[in-house]
């Protein structure tokens, strides 16, 4: 006879190594931290997502068009056309991008 694992099994393994667990509330539409689970199998977990910071390299050039680069210049590598440098910061919780801000380099 085989037994099928829990179906929060993979979740469960990740907390008891440590991650934070979230539950989801449909009542607020939002996720919580849940420090004790209850595992119940009609709730939907999630493991805590990392806010990771991202930055990208926007550019103006002599005709005053933006690029967005494809790596972060520091000030002294900027490229010889351009007149403005910015750096466009955002922010990524899970693998939602926000908070977009530009910072002038």
């Amino acid at each position: 006879m085989t037994t099928k694992p829990h179906v929060h099994a993979e979740l469960i393994k990740a907390w008891a190594d440590g991650a934070e667990v979230e539950i989801f509330s449909f009542a607020n539409n939002n996720w919580n931290l849940s420090v004790n689970p209850l595992w119940n199998p009609a709730h939907v977990y999630r493991i805590k997502p990392t806010l990771i910071t991202k930055s990208l390299s926007v550019l103006k050039d002599l005709s005053g068009e933006l690029y967005i680069a494809a790596k972060l210049y520091r000030p002294w590598e900027m490229p010889v056309s351009v007149t403005t440098p910015y750096v466009l910061e955002f922010d990524i919780l899970g693998d939602i991008p926000s908070n977009p801000r530009f910072v002038k380099a």
